[in-house]
């Protein structure tokens, strides 16, 4: 059995940074115009990225307002999905791939996107059905700690008949995330972080698009 785990955002698909306003937007929604957006989205966690934007603008919540910034976030992210989709981007070789590794193993999702949110931005281009369970930024602050939760799940489903299992990602948090998880990081260049940022943390490939790293599986498995 092989895992494939994905990232989505500079991986398989760009919302023309949608998905980022739509988040900055409920954030705003909620507590109004003048804050303080000087944090890092890329390859963040949803859930981090609230908590960060709430302690440098000094923002006192209770236990619920991750709960109703996360429906604000999805109804605005789902506004611009529709309103904005010609501007979205399936990148080159996300398709093939998807079908590829979806015959030699089995999909599944690793990001710090919410549930909700990855729903609807691979709904955009009919991906969703590559995917069945995944790991999500809905519980999780560290994005490894998301990684760990779902590889430990496949582990209890599939027990000993683990063969391989590679994280296909854009961002040094992907490779970080699949050496928790003593997993191979395939990278592609498609995302918000440069060759040189990439091989310092030493993937175990990098790709110029997914077609590479396809053909890397193709002459690999």
């Amino acid at each position: 059995m092989n895992l494939f785990l994905y990232d989505i955002d500079g991986t398989l698909i760009k919302t023309n940074e949608d998905g980022k306003k739509a988040f900055e937007k409920a954030f705003k929604d909620m507590y109004g115009d003048n804050i303080n957006f000087d944090v890092n989205f890329v390859g963040g966690v949803d859930k981090s990225v609230f908590f960060n934007l709430v302690r440098i603008n000094n923002i006192s919540f209770d236990l619920d307002s991750w709960e109703k910034f996360k429906d604000i976030y999805v109804k605005n992210l789902a506004q611009l999905s529709k309103k904005n989709f010609n501007n979205w981007e399936l990148l080159s070789g996300s398709m093939d791939i998807l079908k590829y590794t979806a015959k030699m193993g089995t999909n599944y999702l690793l990001t710090g996107n919410i549930k909700s949110g990855a729903k609807i931005k691979l709904e955009v281009f009919d991906l969703m059905k590559f995917f069945k369970i995944g790991g999500y930024g809905d519980n999780y602050i560290i994005r490894n700690d998301i990684a760990k939760d779902l590889y430990n799940r496949l582990v209890k489903k599939y027990k000993d008949k683990i063969d391989n299992t590679y994280v296909i990602g854009d961002s040094v948090k992907d490779i970080k995330c699949a050496k928790e998880i003593n997993a191979k990081s395939l990278i592609v260049l498609t995302g918000w972080e440069s060759e040189e940022q990439i091989k310092l943390s030493k993937p175990d490939f990098i790709g110029s698009n997914l077609i590479e790293i396809r053909n890397y599986l193709k002459n690999n498995l």
